[in-house]
């Protein structure tokens, strides 16, 4: 499965679709939410949905991320990891 646009380019429901056709395809890839806080599990200020092979994975695009310098990242709904 090739995409031509980046996750950001898509709906919130279609990078939903798209972390399910890929997980049934076998791509490897999950859906991960990275929120943007005032501080760690507090209101969230900005969100953005990113593809990554694994949990760490996803934890260390946050923690590369300019824009996040308290962030949670989710997968499903679930805490898997901070960033402060």
């Amino acid at each position: 499965m090739l995409f031509t646009h980046p996750i950001a380019a898509f709906s919130s429901l279609d990078r939903i679709r798209v972390a399910a056709q890929c997980r049934e395809a076998g791509c490897g890839v999950k859906l991960y939410r990275i929120n943007k806080v005032a501080k760690r599990s507090g209101e969230v200020l900005k969100h953005r949905d990113v593809l990554a092979g694994s949990d760490r994975e996803a934890v260390q695009r946050a923690r590369e991320s300019e824009d996040c310098p308290v962030c949670d990242v989710l997968r499903d709904g679930k805490p898997i990891g901070s960033i402060i």
